[in-house]
């Protein structure tokens, strides 16, 4: 064993340490690699630049994800895909139909849309749902009907890109009606 006390910065400085255990209580810098065999417990916060893992991991708690995250295997999901964020805007679109109203319960990801209809609306009127955050390529989004009424709209997809998702129907909705339908959208990366 090579150490001695540097005074200025009081640290110890070791070359070769070994022994039983080892109890450190200020700050330590290692300026190498550090090999562990058995295990180790941190009950701290821990910063770390950089972390890769060889094996597999296993979280007891949550885990949250500030930035981007790319998995290059399958994802599999034992409980539900919950989706959070602002709502998108949504308005009907077309000047023959004033008295018809749009609003919106869910996320860019996935919602349901009401429409309400005071009076007769024609069949070109346009629900119009912008996304609060552009997607980086075109989406992939469906649609699905919520009940007998809503279904026999006829509704579809006029037109779909980054930053909104225009539906429109077959025939014209009914007065005084509500009709309610289900959006799912996401964006496909092709390798």
């Amino acid at each position: 064993l090579f150490s001695y006390y540097n005074q200025d910065n009081q640290n110890t400085i070791a070359q070769d340490l070994q022994g039983g255990s080892l109890n450190i209580t200020g700050n330590s810098i290692l300026n190498g690699n550090l090999s562990v065999i058995g295990n180790i417990n941190v009950s701290g916060t821990t910063t770390l630049a950089t972390l890769i893992v060889t094996g597999s991991v296993t979280i007891q708690q949550n885990l949250t994800v500030q930035g981007n995250t790319t998995i290059a295997g399958n994802l599999t999901v034992g409980g539900k895909i919950v989706t959070s964020g602002n709502r998108p805007q949504v308005a009907g679109v077309s000047t023959s139909a004033p008295n018809l109203t749009a609003t919106v319960e869910g996320t860019d990801t996935a919602g349901i849309v009401q429409v309400n209809t005071a009076v007769g609306v024609p069949a070109d009127v346009r629900i119009r749902i912008s996304y609060n955050q552009a997607y980086g390529g075109v989406p992939v989004a469906t649609l699905s009907a919520i009940g007998q009424e809503s279904a026999g709209l006829g509704m579809y997809i006029v037109s779909s890109d980054q930053n909104e998702l225009v539906i429109g129907f077959s025939n014209p909705p009914a007065a005084n009606q509500i009709y309610r339908f289900s959006y799912q959208v996401i964006q496909a990366n092709p390798l």
